[in-house]
């Protein structure tokens, strides 16, 4: 499993995106965003209409992600995996594609949307609390189980 900036995506295209925020772009509660996952993300830009999509309730973290990368979240207050998230979109014409870490929230989301779920590898950090690590390694029990079925 790759990283977000791994990648290929060159066939993803006239797409809506829905980019997941902890563990695919930055380390849980970081907003820090790597060059190379920068250039991913414009690269993401030029070819589809892409929306961050986080549960993280921290506005002022929200709102300094959205500047670094130039991207719009989805409905703030509506938790993912809610469809109810890209109820700011109205009537959807193109492919939905959710871009995340985690198979229960984001592999959920895109089930929930009829959408294509790309899994990425996650990204940690030392910082990450016991129950941040809990819930990663309850996920990936999840993934390994149920994604093979």
């Amino acid at each position: 499993m790759r990283f977000f900036e791994e990648l290929d995506l060159t066939d993803l295209k006239d797409s809506i995106v829905l980019l997941d925020l902890d563990g695919t772009l930055v380390p849980d509660g970081q907003s820090d965003i790597s060059e190379r996952a920068m250039r991913k993300v414009e690269e993401l830009k030029r070819a589809n209409e892409v929306y961050l999509c986080s549960n993280s309730r921290n506005v002022e973290r929200r709102m300094k992600v959205g500047r670094q990368t130039g991207l719009a979240f989805t409905v703030e207050g509506i938790q993912k995996p809610s469809e109810k998230v890209v109820s700011f979109l109205g009537n959807i014409s193109k492919p939905i594609v959710v871009i995340g870490d985690k198979a229960i929230i984001d592999g959920r989301l895109s089930r929930n949307l009829g959408a294509k779920f790309i899994k990425v590898r996650r990204k940690r950090s030392e910082k990450d609390s016991l129950f941040t690590r809990l819930v990663y390694w309850l996920d990936d029990f999840y993934y390994n189980i149920f994604s093979h079925i």
